[in-house]
């Protein structure tokens, strides 16, 4: 079940609008919004990142072999200056959960960079 918080794996283009591909996305959108019937909004994540981390950004546990709550398989990080609005139909596949205090973190950032 999708649930705010949520990696899912979906179609989505870079930050400047282009190179389409299947990329984790975390799902930002309330849980009680997700009822298919209107787009998601998501915050992209990514592995080509440098150290330090760019700001506004979070990193997200990983581990080789999938870790057990964010599914993820390398290092990677949330770029909360990369929002973007998905439909539920296209999501290809579930990874796992944002861990509930880096998920808070992620909030925080998107507070700074939007005023939402």
């Amino acid at each position: 079940m999708l649930r705010q918080g949520s990696i899912v794996w979906v179609i989505v283009p870079d930050p400047a609008g282009r190179n389409l591909k299947s990329r984790p996305v975390a799902i930002l959108t309330p849980t009680e919004h997700l009822d298919g019937t209107q787009p998601i909004r998501a915050a992209a994540i990514t592995s080509t990142f440098s150290e330090p981390i760019p700001v506004h950004s979070v990193k997200l546990p990983w581990s080789r072999h999938s870790h057990p709550v964010t599914g993820l398989n390398r290092p990677s990080i949330v770029r909360c200056d990369w929002i973007c609005r998905i439909e539920v139909t296209n999501i290809t596949g579930v990874a796992g959960i944002v861990p509930t205090k880096l998920f808070a973190e992620i909030v925080r950032h998107i507070r700074d960079l939007t005023g939402e």
